[in-house]
């Protein structure tokens, strides 16, 4: 998705005027800063969606699960210029 499949969804939503909210994995500012990029330049809301899709939290203590999302949030906040929200 990230290599082309992303692009032709952006065409899409710039074609129809359509504001994306983008579910964000932390873990993705990392790798794609471009796609990052584009949604900064298009306004899109950001949503926090965790760390990564492998890393589930059932098993995680409350005060480490506290620590992983306040990170989570963070690295997508300095990534994108806005907090995320959800």
């Amino acid at each position: 998705m990230a290599r082309v499949g992303i692009w032709r969804v952006i065409d899409i939503l710039d074609r129809y005027g359509i504001r994306a909210s983008a579910l964000l994995n932390s873990e993705a500012v990392l790798h794609y800063p471009q796609i990052i990029e584009a949604g900064r330049q298009r306004n899109w809301a950001w949503l926090a969606h965790g760390k990564t899709n492998s890393e589930l939290h059932t098993a995680v203590a409350f005060d480490d699960e506290r620590i992983l999302l306040r990170n989570v949030i963070d690295t997508i906040a300095q990534a994108t210029g806005k907090r995320p929200k959800g």
